[in-house]
């Protein structure tokens, strides 16, 4: 399953973070998932602003987190993009 290449958002949510561990809360669906510190810092970061690229998202990973790769970052918001998308949680295409 591809998301495309442009702006993506989060669909509105409450976010709660205890250690490494981030908690979702998705207002619209009323399902709540837990993330890792990776995973629930960029939605963190996403559901501050109205849209944000692929390349924001990379950028963020690449500037606060340490040990990966520019190609081990791109591939990993591949594939976040996707499980946010399978939750309801990404707005598209916009």
């Amino acid at each position: 399953m591809e998301v495309g290449s442009g702006k993506f958002s989060i669909r509105p949510v409450s976010i709660r973070q205890w250690g490494d561990e981030y908690l979702i809360y998705n207002e619209l669906t009323a399902d709540t998932h837990l993330f890792d510190l990776y995973s629930g810092g960029l939605i963190s970061e996403m559901s501050g602003k109205q849209q944000v690229s692929k390349q924001e998202m990379i950028q963020f990973l690449l500037k606060n987190y340490d040990g990966f790769t520019a190609q081990e970052i791109e591939q990993y918001v591949e594939d976040i993009l996707v499980k946010f998308q399978q939750m309801d949680l990404l707005e598209t295409g916009l």
